[in-house]
């Protein structure tokens, strides 16, 4: 749109400055008409090219946002089960003289602590306003 009305506008404004005394006095309003009507189309043009860009960044900062959220519930969830793939990995290892191996109740031991690792982990999260 811009292409088309700039070159227009400069056209009739030319002629409007230069050949005025070709045009005669009763066409002469027309020019000044079409001459101002050029320029409140380049403003409208100007207006809606910044709303257009107002809107696209609004887009992407909505766009930004969602990501963002979705980044930190990944995280949340990577930092609760990061400690206990740690403690799975290392009573998973086979060897024998791991003395916990061997206790009766090392199982729920382990399990009992994995819970509380988590449940200490989501309120601290929580007292700390993460999520």
């Amino acid at each position: 749109m811009r292409k088309n009305v700039m070159p227009l506008k400069e056209a009739i404004a030319n002629i409007y400055k230069d050949e005025l005394n070709f045009i005669d006095d009763d066409n002469k309003k027309y020019f000044n008409d079409v001459l101002d009507h050029s320029k409140d189309i380049l403003e409208y043009y100007k207006s809606f090219e910044s709303l257009v860009k107002g809107l696209i960044d609004l887009n992407e900062n909505n766009t930004n946002s969602n990501a963002n959220e979705v980044m930190k519930t990944l995280t949340i969830v990577a930092a609760i089960f990061i400690p206990l793939s740690f403690i799975a990995g290392l009573f998973g290892m086979n060897f024998e003289n791991m003395p916990e191996l061997k206790w009766e109740y090392g199982y729920y031991y382990a399990l009992g602590g994995m819970s509380l690792i988590s449940v200490g982990m989501i309120i601290v999260m929580k007292v700390k306003k993460w999520f």
